[in-house]
């Protein structure tokens, strides 16, 4: 389609929306005033101004306005069962009128329900940390490999996505340089040296690398199937090149399982290609909805995060004020022990 007719039916499809979406257009409009650009992640807001989601069950979605939408989008992936599936609100609404589920600041029980259900699909990981979200599980995954080495630099996979913190902002997007930029303003200046991306299914590219820098890597991170960029699978290969190398250098192999965790199995798509990464990035679907994420693996390496750790390699993945809430924890144990039950079942008929 020529520039000028694809212009032209983009601006009329732009229009019509804002014909049709009056109430999304003003809640827009005032929220102007007090977030930017009108909220809280850029993937959502939408040009020329998202529409408002006002309720949101199974597959569909109704907005401010009443318009009804098929949603392939599921809460950024995390709903693998749609949203707000009801065997999940029941037990959550049932916990709340026992005046019971706000954040308390203590242990509570359904953290250690969650990890025995998670760990039970992982057969080589020996222990479990939550946090809050993806970022910061692979923020504290990449830290622990590099106290646990005692070496500087990460490896990533070119286009890969981990989230927004220091060391996954780079080779994202841009293709300029080969993915080896920076992608934020604000980031330390060592991380340009400290942060090598590498071509995703090459093993030549992998391997040369790791010859060229093995002896100072702290960690390879990579997802077996690339999500930002475009839902592409690891060849086996690949990914057990990945692992041998790492063995051989001494570094640490950490799989990035945040949208691939129980997504196509009830379990991590790392065992469906028979490999076992020492650390495992986890997030979306074993919240059931909530804001749940965990890094699990090998237990001599999650233990420099407790106060026993050397203090040389000693890592500050002590928690934040809402790791393990509550309903996290009992919606994300109530989600995966449904995942495991229901196996059989549900994942022939997902896409």
């Amino acid at each position: 389609m020529p520039r000028t007719n694809s212009s032209q039916l983009l601006d009329e499809l732009q229009r019509k929306y804002r014909q049709t979406h009056p109430k999304s257009k003003d809640y827009f409009e005032k929220s102007l005033k007090y977030l930017i650009q009108g909220g809280s992640h850029n993937l959502r807001l939408l040009p020329p101004f998202p529409f408002y989601d006002l309720q949101a069950k199974g597959s569909q979605v109704v907005d401010l306005d009443g318009h009804r939408y098929i949603d392939f989008w599921q809460g950024h992936f995390s709903n693998i069962l749609g949203h707000n599936p009801p065997f999940v609100l029941a037990i959550i609404q049932d916990y709340l009128h026992q005046g019971q589920g706000l954040i308390t600041g203590f242990p509570g029980i359904y953290q250690k329900k969650l990890a025995e259900r998670i760990l039970s699909r992982i057969p080589h990981a020996e222990a479990i940390r939550f946090t809050t979200s993806g970022t910061l599980a692979s923020m504290y995954a990449i830290m622990l490999a590099r106290g646990y080495t005692q070496r500087d630099i990460v490896f990533k996979v070119g286009g890969g996505w981990h989230g927004s913190h220091p060391y996954a902002l780079k080779g994202i997007t841009k293709f300029d340089f080969g993915l080896q930029s920076l992608e934020s303003a604000g980031l330390p200046a060592s991380i340009d040296q400290e942060v090598i991306t590498v071509d995703f299914n090459n093993q030549a590219d992998l391997e040369e690398k790791f010859q060229q820098l093995g002896e100072k890597v702290a960690c390879l991170i990579m997802e077996p199937f690339i999500g930002a960029g475009g839902f592409i699978f690891a060849h086996p290969a690949y990914l057990q090149k990945a692992r041998d190398l790492t063995k051989r250098y001494g570094a640490v192999f950490i799989l990035d399982e945040v949208v691939s965790g129980f997504r196509f199995h009830a379990g991590v798509l790392q065992t469906l290609y028979n490999i076992e990464a020492d650390l495992t990035v986890l997030g979306k679907a074993i919240g059931g909805g909530m804001p749940v994420s965990a890094v699990a693996g090998r237990r001599d390496i999650l233990e420099l995060c407790g106060p026993q750790a050397p203090p040389e390699q000693r890592v500050k993945f002590e928690g934040g004020t809402f790791s393990a809430h509550p309903l996290g924890m009992l919606a994300g144990a109530t989600y995966i022990q449904h995942l495991i039950e229901n196996e059989n079942d549900i994942y022939p008929r997902i896409g």
